[in-house]
């Protein structure tokens, strides 16, 4: 299976909470865009101070363009949120581990299941 699944866990920042719906809106419009792409689905506590968002994605080149996409909104990213975990499943490639360093993920390998 080459499909890589990202997890992240997110603080949304004090006073950002109007802010996230405008960013989350727009990062669903830009990556249901992104060929690659195949999940991609936000959540938020009920108190709208923490969110998770689960990405899958059909290999590691298209985390990279995804990325590449999130690069042109990185400081309104940082003003809105505070990363609090980082989980990658699948086999990401080496560079997609480089990219994600700086969060500090944590790998998982498929070890069973299935999708419909």
């Amino acid at each position: 299976m080459s499909n890589v699944v990202v997890i992240l866990e997110m603080g949304i920042n004090d006073g950002q909470a109007d802010n996230f719906d405008t960013f989350m809106n727009d990062m669903i419009g830009t990556t249901r865009e992104e060929p690659g792409s195949l999940t991609y689905e936000w959540s938020v506590n009920p108190e709208r101070t923490t969110c998770h968002v689960i990405e899958r994605f059909a290999d590691s080149d298209a985390v990279m363009a995804h990325l590449g996409s999130l690069q042109a909104v990185l400081g309104q990213f940082i003003e809105i949120f505070a990363p609090q975990s980082l989980t990658v499943t699948g086999s990401p490639s080496e560079e997609v581990k480089a990219a994600l360093a700086m969060f500090g993920p944590k790998y998982f390998e498929f070890a069973g299941g299935f999708r419909r």
